[in-house]
């Protein structure tokens, strides 16, 4: 008696996230087992990783079966952009980006414009910004005083009289009020009147 063998086709493919290498198409024998084939390698695109097959080990062909790679994502493979305003200044614009996929180009993040507070200017960042991401950033925006804005107020007297109270105030903030700052009292001496300042 003749028997005639099935064959059956075994096709391997991917999700989209990733490639296989090898024979992808097998013609076998009804009831080849699974071992018996030559399976492709897998190479995860980036960001992804392999996690299964989309049928396990089947025991032995019984019909033709497309099996596909499964890719996951690899959280090892995503980052995050963190921007904080430092003491005396805001951020404007984005300061938060996740899921940054490795190796992005740094010029693919937007820099938030650091504003500084009255009295005070940008300084730089306390890192230097890669060229890739390569891993979690978190960049702080450094704020110093601008002396030109910061002045001194000495109050003095003629020999005619003398002051009472403190007479010398520093770290004046340019247009700060004379109503903000407690200005000395002038004690005239004997036989003068204060006059004006």
């Amino acid at each position: 008696a003749m028997y005639e063998t099935n064959f059956y086709t075994v096709t391997f493919v991917t999700d989209g996230n990733g490639s296989l290498a090898g024979q992808t198409v097998h013609t076998v024998p009804a009831g080849t087992s699974w071992t018996e084939l030559e399976i492709p390698e897998t190479t995860a695109n980036k960001g992804f990783k392999f996690s299964h097959w989309s049928v396990g080990e089947p025991d032995a062909a019984t019909g033709d079966i497309t099996v596909t790679a499964i890719f996951v994502k690899d959280d090892d493979q995503y980052f995050d952009v963190t921007f904080i305003a430092g003491e005396h200044g805001t951020l404007n614009g984005t300061a938060s980006y996740t899921d940054i996929i490795i190796d992005t180009a740094w010029s693919e993040i937007t820099v938030p414009v650091p504003e500084a507070e009255y009295g005070y200017k940008f300084a730089g960042w306390d890192i230097t910004f890669p060229k890739r991401i390569t891993s979690d950033v978190v960049a702080t925006a450094l704020f110093v005083k601008d002396e030109s804005l910061w002045h001194t107020v000495r109050f003095t007297s003629s020999a005619n009289g003398y002051l009472a109270g403190t007479t010398v105030y520093t770290e004046i903030l340019n247009g700060t009020s004379f109503a903000e700052i407690a200005v000395p009292t002038p004690i005239a001496a004997e036989g003068y009147v204060f006059t004006e300042w």
